[in-house]
């Protein structure tokens, strides 16, 4: 629905939820999307991983987003 505000969640196995710490999202453009408080712009990435896209509209629906992660115990980069 345009103009509604889409949540993107990245999808971590349950066994692993708490040693994963989300860094960042990447579209499919190569934009790379950082955690942030500002709540003012398109995109929010939140503290919790989750992915905000303010005032989606019908070109935010053929995008693709990936959430990168690190291993909180290894410093391990995961896709």
């Amino acid at each position: 629905m345009t103009g509604n505000t889409a949540v993107l969640k990245c999808q971590v196995p349950s066994y692993m939820s708490e040693f994963v710490m989300v860094t960042a999202w990447v579209q499919d453009t190569g934009m790379h999307l950082y955690p942030n408080t500002d709540i003012g712009g398109k995109y929010t990435v939140l503290a919790n991983g989750e992915l905000y896209i303010n005032n989606a509209g019908t070109n935010d629906a053929y995008k693709s987003y990936t959430c990168r992660t690190v291993n909180r115990l290894t410093g391990k980069s995961l896709k």
